[in-house]
């Protein structure tokens, strides 16, 4: 399969950052299956309010897609109801957003149910107004009179979708009072918790296994823990609760993550949040996926967590370049001394478990 990508880039003053997102972009694509033909972008102060690009990129487009006999187009903005239809219309082919993408590689990654669960939540409440829009092009556009047969199979199909939402809300409410019941035994038993999070491939999973002598599945696909996973830790008479949840991603709409309310749960109850970053990245990186987590916590978590920041993988770095990384990241994340371990070699996972204890249980 190939797609291309478009991004409309609004930011006039932006000569740096979006090529960065749109080499995020380009991953996730490529996890799902695609071959990526070319990238289209557009600089325009406002975006159009029918079909994002103007009209001669939406021709420019259309001429390359159809040469090239691309399967979708997949756009970094997110698009409105309105312009993913008119876009669909005027193209012929799929069109993609960063949000449904990202559903799209939940779905793909999605091993149980209560994940299946949140993923198709997500899904009805992102698409509800596209299949309202679609419905209404379809079934309204010649009606003769209040319901007539158009008219009842749009509310019809509808009233199906909502139908849908609530059964999945009411199967995600019983997980939800099972979670919550746990959470409240958990507390009650004085056991602490210790929430990894951070980007998406940061090694939080890695590093889990290593904390927990655990055995959960690790991949270099993004997104491969989208239902919490937890485990305790036993350390100095003490028992500590290691939770693996969701990775995040650079522009991660809280209206997504927000659908996945379970995960949620373990970010706001535990106790302390460990922050996972890849110290391979580049530095420019580390400080925008550094950033883009503490941005969603703030937007989702709603309070302000405790943080404890880690740099996974100095495995991968020579030392003469690790020392010299160490300075820069420290100053572009602005923490004097963060952590730095492996979480392959186990290398200073001791020191990590200790501060952790300490946190705790030293004052």
């Amino acid at each position: 399969m190939k797609a291309v990508i478009a991004y409309l880039k609004t930011n006039v003053h932006d000569h740096s950052l979006y090529r960065v997102k749109l080499g995020e972009l380009r991953k996730l694509v490529e996890a799902l299956g695609y071959e990526v033909s070319r990238v289209f972008l557009q600089t325009r102060i406002s975006p159009r309010s029918s079909t994002l690009f103007g009209r001669g990129k939406i021709e420019e487009i259309k001429e390359f897609i159809k040469s090239e006999k691309i399967d979708a187009v997949v756009t970094y903005n997110v698009l409105s109801s309105k312009q993913k239809y008119n876009l669909e219309k005027l193209l012929g082919r799929e069109i993609v957003d960063r949000y449904e993408l990202t559903l799209k590689i939940f779905s793909k990654m999605a091993s149980d149910k209560l994940s299946k669960l949140q993923i198709e939540l997500a899904s009805l409440r992102k698409l509800f107004p596209y299949y309202k829009l679609q419905a209404s092009q379809k079934y309204l556009r010649e009606r003769p009179g209040y319901m007539a047969g158009g008219e009842y199979i749009y509310h019809n199909v509808l009233t199906g979708i909502r139908r849908r939402e609530k059964r999945v809300l009411r199967n995600i409410e019983m997980y939800k009072k099972r979670k919550i019941e746990l959470i409240k035994k958990r507390k009650k038993l004085g056991v602490k918790a210790v929430c990894l999070v951070g980007y998406y491939n940061a090694g939080k999973t890695s590093l889990f296994n290593a904390i927990t002598k655990a055995d959960k599945e690790v991949s270099l696909h993004p997104f491969t823990t989208l239902s919490s996973k937890s485990a305790f830790r036993y350390m100095n008479g003490k028992n500590m609760l290691f939770i693996d949840t969701i990775g995040f991603v650079v522009d991660f709409d809280p209206k997504l993550i927000s659908s996945f309310e379970i995960n949620l749960l373990d970010m706001k109850e535990s106790e302390l949040l460990l922050q996972v970053i890849d110290v391979s990245d580049p530095v420019g990186i580390i400080k925008l996926k550094h950033e883009t987590t503490l941005e969603i916590l703030k937007e989702t978590v709603g309070k302000e967590p405790m943080i404890l920041t880690v740099c996974n993988k100095i495995d991968l770095l020579p030392r003469k370049e690790l020392e010299k990384k160490k300075e820069e990241i420290s100053e572009v994340i602005g923490i004097d001394e963060p952590l730095f371990v492996s979480a392959l070699t186990r290398e200073k996972l001791n020191e990590l478990l200790e501060k952790i204890y300490n946190f705790f249980w030293v004052k």
